[in-house]
């Protein structure tokens, strides 16, 4: 059915939220045409195209309309609707790839894909309250982890429109790179959400310094001063580079130690080990790959899904995984 097309919407943005839906995506690209489009700016075309690695995908970059002042914001959910509108498009069937369980996200992610195509069938992930109108929604369990998630909706849908498909999503995974013969270890202390990120990993740095162990510190140019604050003497920082810089860094390395970040999925995606300092149990629905490729700890009761609106939580369970327990996990991966 490679004559027949799907549009597939992924309005979740940043890198991470592109990466993990890649396998779902590639699972589509077998039986048909599929065109994606995602809220990324265009100078992360090649690098996106990199990732996704299917020149058959026709990749529309929708751009970043969101700003950090309300009004900004409020203009960006106006420009997600305008982009939905010129690029609209006929196709076979149209995929939402939302995990939106707020009724205001319900209702703007049925808006632009009624804006954005003309097709006889569209499917969305069940939402946890209410439904996508107009829409077949597919229930997927709650507990999967992200990439799990939209891979099985992938599944679904394919097996809706009759095509047969095969394989896990972990099978879609980049085999793990051979490690340097210098211990090399990538420290990303940053992330889009401050909430999320781990207050130890000047302790962390500092011991790395001791034992001579090149240390690279990453992070976006807004997030100089905590680099400086963490770098120890001798050890490089990356700051505000190019994604596709950050991803050979990436390559190179023997580890990656971040937050629950973007950077964690660019890793696993570039065949790089992680540890992943996620806090709350909770983010084990969230981040939870093969512990062969991300260590992921974690403090705290068991999940529940609810304390994530819990900042103090979380800030707790973050502060509660003490430098010691990262400083094992790198010993027993730089051997």
């Amino acid at each position: 059915m490679r004559d027949k097309s799907l549009l597939v919407l992924a309005p979740s943005p940043g890198i991470g939220d592109f990466i993990v839906r890649i396998p779902a995506v590639k699972l589509l690209a077998k039986c048909f045409r599929v065109t994606l489009i995602c809220p990324l700016p265009e100078q992360m075309r090649r690098f996106a195209e990199e990732c996704l690695g299917e020149k058959e995908v026709e990749l529309v970059l929708a751009g970043e309309h969101y700003r950090k002042s309300k009004s900004g914001i409020i203009l960006g959910h106006w420009g997600d609707l305008l982009y939905a509108w010129k690029h609209r498009r006929s196709s076979t069937a149209c995929l939402l790839m939302s995990d939106s369980n707020s009724l205001f996200g319900i209702a703007k992610y049925t808006a632009i894909s009624l804006l954005a195509c003309n097709a006889a069938r569209r499917f969305a992930i069940l939402p946890g309250k209410g439904k996508f109108f107009r829409h077949e929604n597919i229930a997927i369990p709650g507990d999967l982890q992200k990439m799990a998630r939209y891979f099985e909706f992938s599944k679904l849908v394919l097996s809706a429109l009759e095509q047969p498909s095969e394989g896990k999503w972990d099978d879609c995974l980049p085999l793990l790179r051979p490690a340097p013969q210098s211990p090399y270890v990538v420290l990303a202390p940053g992330g889009k959400y401050r909430r999320q990120w781990w207050p130890h990993f000047d302790a962390l740095a500092k011991w790395l310094r001791d034992r001579d162990i090149r240390t690279v510190v990453v992070g976006s140019s807004d997030e100089r001063g905590l680099i400086e604050g963490i770098r120890q003497s001798g050890q490089e920082a990356l700051l505000g580079a190019d994604l596709r810089e950050v991803s050979r860094t990436l390559e190179n390395a023997s580890v990656l130690v971040c937050n629950d970040s973007g950077l964690l999925h660019l890793a696993v995606w570039r065949g790089t080990r992680v540890i992943a300092i996620c806090g709350p149990r909770f983010a084990a629905t969230w981040t939870g790959y093969p512990e062969s490729r991300v260590i992921q700890l974690y403090e705290g009761r068991p999940a529940n899904l609810n304390e994530d609106e819990d900042p103090e939580y979380r800030a707790r369970c973050l502060a509660d995984i003490g430098s010691d327990r990262v400083v094992v996990e790198v010993s027993r991966i730089l051997g």
